[in-house]
This record gives structure tokens, sequence and C-alpha cells, in this order.
């Protein structure tokens, strides 16, 4: 009799452990899941943070022609790029989504800004600089008067038309991108009203490229964007090509032909995200497949860089790792110290 439940306690005893062992395993295996996701994810993105150690410079003060003697080279295919941040019209898939609600309160939770609609939605890469320009745009003018009114529009409803496509009968347009941000205004005891870009209210006109955003219809552009001007409608672009274009003079509409004047040997420096890049276009084969140029440091090593593919090209921007600076830049800096003093 001692014998059985002896035998029985070790019996116990092994399928408990086998028990022990599978749900190490199993938790292993999630373990393993998780970190392959976080990789793939850090993967993605290549540009480091802006906390690097790398120390910004003023943009007057690098030594262009330096940073592009020293040059390596990449091959680019369409995976490496981000195919949707400057494309016109597709529907967003919804894992690139985020409230807009995130954006009307700044960093330390005050709301600065207001929304039409609480549920709204719009690109997750808009969120912080939406925020970032709405937070600045109160604390220079004291206003909370700006309302979002609108941002991510699901394509509509299919229409079945003789003669249109498949793709036609539910095509989604620019609105469905989660890109494209509309204002209003609305004050306490008044309501809202019409957003006209006058006054007080330029300042997003005159500032919103610093943030990324581009007045995606402006006045003066109407035979080129084939609509009215409409000071109410914001396009996020990123910093970069926002630069480009308020640099140039550009509307989004230009911004394929636009980039098709700049390459390697005719870039631009741009202050993008607290850091200093080298932005530029290069243009794609048929398979959107391309060997590209890439700034690099004394020792041949390529800087991280992002690529946005725009038409039948892409735009490149390179953070700089190695950045020589004029021969008076210091000279300059010394001088302004001296003058201070």
């Amino acid at each position: 009799m001692e014998d059985n439940s002896n035998s029985a306690f070790i019996a116990k005893l092994r399928r408990a452990a086998v028990w022990g062992l599978a749900a190490v395993f199993a938790a292993l295996a999630v373990r393993g899941v998780i970190e392959y996701d976080k990789t793939e994810i850090e993967q993605s993105n290549s540009m480091p943070d802006s906390s690097s150690v790398i120390e910004h410079q003023p943009i007057d003060d690098i030594d262009l022609n330096a940073v592009l003697a020293s040059r390596t080279e990449a091959y680019l295919t369409p995976e490496q790029s981000d195919d949707l941040l400057l494309a016109k019209n597709y529907d967003a898939p919804r894992s690139r989504l985020q409230p807009v609600y995130n954006a009307v309160f700044s960093d330390d939770g005050f709301q600065v800004a207001s929304l039409a609609d609480t549920k709204l939605l719009c690109a997750a890469e808009a969120v912080y600089p939406l925020s970032h320009m709405l937070t600045d745009f109160y604390s220079e003018t004291g206003m909370r008067t700006v309302m979002v009114s609108s941002a991510y529009q699901a394509p509509p409803e299919p229409q079945y038309n003789y003669g249109m496509t498949p793709e036609e009968q539910s095509a989604p347009d620019e609105a469905s991108t989660g890109l494209l941000i509309g204002f209003s205004l609305y004050e306490e005891n008044k309501g809202s009203r019409a957003f006209t870009g006058a006054g007080i209210y330029d300042w997003f006109v005159d500032n919103c490229y610093k943030y990324g955003f581009v007045l995606r219809y402006p006045k003066g552009k109407e035979e080129v964007t084939g609509h009215d001007a409409d000071m109410t409608l914001f396009r996020f672009v990123g910093e970069e090509a926002a630069a480009f274009m308020h640099e140039n003079g550009y509307c989004f509409d230009e911004l394929e032909l636009g980039l098709m004047k700049m390459n390697f040997d005719a870039p631009m420096l741009v202050d993008a995200y607290g850091r200093n890049e080298l932005v530029y276009a290069v243009q794609a084969d048929m398979n959107g497949n391309v060997q590209i140029e890439l700034p690099a440091d004394p020792e041949g090593n390529a800087a991280p860089f992002k690529a946005y593919r725009c038409g039948s090209g892409y735009l490149i921007c390179a953070q700089l790792q190695y950045i020589p600076l004029l021969e008076n830049a210091s000279t300059d800096a010394d001088s302004a110290e001296l003058t201070s003093e």
C-alpha cells in the first residue's frame, strides 16, 4: 500500500514537472515573439532618435561641399521606404490611425485646442506635430479658439455606375489618408465659425511648415491644384518635404515635379526633428529599385536615412553623422559671445 502511495506521489511530481517545463517553454516562445516584433519595429526606422550624441549645428555653419565630398552608396528597394506619407489618395490602414484627441493637449496635459468630434482619427505620425503646432500657437497668442473639425474620413460607399471600374466605384480620396487636417474656430458662448487663416490665424500659414504641415490649397495655386483656395485644410507631409516646399514656393501638387530637380549633388540642408539632415531626391527604375548615394563619415560609414516614395522616385532624408563646419563658423560664434559681453 505504501509503495502504491509512493508511486502515485512520484507520478504527480512528474506531471507537475512536465507542466512546469511546458509553461517555461510557452513563456519563452511568447517572449521570443515579442522580442522579434520589437526588433522589426526598430529596424523599420533606421533614423536615430533626436537625442543622439551627434550635436545639432546651425545650418548656415555647415560646410555643404565637405558633406558632399564624403559619400558612399546603398541599394534602395520599395520595402525600405514609406510609400504612404507623400501619396495622395488611399485608405489609411487602421493600424496607422490614432485619435486626434491626443493632439489637442500640450505635453503637460493642458488643453490648447478643441475637437468637433472626440472620435476623430488621423495618421499616427501627424499627432505629435499637430499637438506641437497647436501648443506653440497658444504659447504665442494665448488663444485656444482653434478647433480640429475634420481628419480621417472613410472612403465613400461604392457607387455602381455604368462604365466605372471597381476601383473607381469605391476609390478613396485624400481625406482617407488621415493626413489632411481641417480647422474651424470655436469660442465659448459664441459657438463655432469659419477658420479663414486671416489676422492672428495667419500664424498657421506662415509657420505650419516648421511642424511638417503645408496648406493644401493655397491662394494663387488654383490652376495647379484644380481646387479653390481653402485656408482651412492642412496636409501633413513631414518636416523635410514641408521645408523643401516652403523654400521653393511649391504646393503639394507640385512636389513630385519639384523633387525631380533635386539630386545628391543639389540637395537641401534641413533642420528636422531636432537634427541636421541632408534632403534630396532620386528616381527609381520601373520596379522601384535604385542605387543611391549617402553622406558618410570619414571612416566611410553611411548616414542613417529614411526614404519616402513620391511618384516614380524617392525623397531621401539622411541624418548627418559627420558635420564639417565652415572655417568662420566658430569665429562668428566667438565674436558673438564677445559682443554680448
